[in-house]
C-alpha cells in the first residue's frame, strides 16, 4: 500500500463473458445484432520487427489480416436473414472493402467517420457515406507535420494518414520514451496548427489520433441504427440479441453505453429513445468482458454460425446486450 496505509481504489474491471450464455442467447434470440471491432478484435494484432519507420505502418498492415476460420464464421453468421453483423475499424475504408467488401455487412471506418451498408442485388457495391462533413480538412496537413516531426524522433512510431483522420502511433517504440514524446506532441497540438479547429484530439494507450469533432463509436452506431429503418423500416432494428466485441479507445466505448440495458425497439416510442438516448460524452466500460484469448471470441463465432446453419429457432428468452 501507498505511504499512509491508504489501499489504491480497485480499477473497474468488468466480469468476463460467459460465452456459453452468450451463445444459448443467441441461438434462442429472434433477431440479432453482431457488432465487431476490426483491429486487434478479428485481425492478430503484430508487433512490428523492421527498423524503417516511414515503411512500419505498411509493413503492420500487410501482416495484420483475418484468420480464414473467422472470416468464414462472419460469412456463416451473414447467411442468416435475422443477424445484422456490423464491423467498426478505426483505419481507412480500404482494408475493410478489401476484406468484407462483398459481404452483407455493414462497415463503418475511420472510427465511424464513413459508414457503407451491406450489398444488394439492386446495388452490389454500394457507397461509402461520410457522417460527417468531410471536406473542410485544412487542419490535417499542420498536424501531419506535427506527427511527422514526432515520428522521425521517436525510433519505431509511424504515422496514418487516413482520408478524414489521422494517427501517430508507437506501439512498436519504447514505451516510456513513447509516453514522453506524446506529452510533448500533446502540447504542440493544443497550443499550434489546431488550437481552433474543429476536431477532437483522442489518446489511446500507445497513440494520439486526431479526428472531426463529435466523432465516436457510439454516434456512428446511432446513424447505422437510422439508416437500417430507413433502408428496411423500424422492424429492422427490433433487435431481441446484441452483443459489442471490440477492443475499443476510452472515447469510443460509448458504443456499449449505448447498449447496455436497453431494447433496441418498443414500437414508435422505443425508436426515438434508442435514436436519440446517445450522448456524445457518454462514456463508460462495457458490462461484461470477453475472456482475454483470441479462442473464446472463435469459440463463441462458431457456436453461433453453427447455430445458424442449423435453423436455431426464435423464443421468448432475454438477449445479452
Amino acid at each position: 500500500p501507498p505511504p499512509g496505509g491508504a489501499e489504491p481504489p480497485p480499477r473497474h474491471i468488468p466480469p468476463l463473458l460467459d460465452v456459453e450464455e452468450v451463445v444459448h442467447d443467441y441461438q434462442t434470440a429472434r433477431r440479432k445484432l453482431l457488432v465487431f471491432g476490426y483491429n486487434a478484435t478479428l485481425t492478430t494484432g503484430v508487433e512490428a520487427q523492421q527498423r524503417q519507420p516511414k515503411r512500419q505502418f505498411e509493413h503492420l498492415m500487410s501482416m495484420a489480416r483475418v484468420n480464414p476460420q473467422t472470416y468464414n464464421s462472419i460469412k456463416g453468421l451473414t447467411d442468416d436473414p435475422n443477424t445484422v453483423v456490423v464491423i467498426f475499424s478505426g483505419s481507412g475504408k480500404g482494408q475493410l472493402e478489401e476484406t468484407f467488401g462483398h459481404l452483407k455487412v455493414w462497415l463503418a471506418a475511420e472510427n465511424g467517420i464513413f459508414m457503407r451498408p451491406p450489398p444488394t442485388l439492386d446495388d452490389p457495391r454500394p457507397e461509402w457515406v461520410p457522417l460527417v462533413d468531410v471536406k473542410k480538412k485544412e487542419w490535417m496537413e499542420a498536424v501531419a507535420l506535427v506527427f511527422d516531426y514526432f515520428r522521425e524522433r521517436t525510433p519505431r512510431s509511424f504515422v496514418e494518414a487516413r482520408e478524414a483522420s489521422i494517427v501517430w502511433n508507437y506501439k512498436s517504440a519504447d514505451i516510456e520514451f513513447g509516453r514522453l514524446q506524446a506529452r510533448d506532441l500533446l502540447q504542440h497540438l493544443w497550443t499550434g496548427p489546431i488550437s481552433n479547429a474543429p476536431v477532437d484530439i483522442v489518446q489511446g494507450s500507445k497513440s494520439v489520433e486526431v479526428r472531426p469533432v463529435g466523432i465516436s463509436k457510439g454516434v456512428a452506431m446511432q446513424s447505422i441504427l437510422a439508416a437500417m429503418v430507413e433502408a428496411d423500416g423500424p422492424p429492422a432494428i427490433d433487435f431481441d440479441f446484441v452483443l459489442v466485441v471490440g477492443h475499443f479507445l476510452t472515447r469510443d466505448e460509448n458504443i456499449f453505453t449505448y447498449f447496455e440495458g436497453m431494447k433496441v425497439l418498443e414500437g414508435k416510442a422505443g425508436m426515438a429513445a434508442a435514436l436519440s438516448v446517445m450522448g456524445s460524452s457518454a462514456v463508460s466500460l462495457p458490462a461484461l468482458a470477453l475472456p482475454p484469448s483470441g479462442p473464446s471470441l472463435q469459440r463463441l463465432m462458431d457456436a453461433a454460425d453453427i447455430a445458424t446453419l442449423a435453423g436455431g429457432g426464435p423464443s421468448g428468452g432475454a438477449g445479452s446486450g
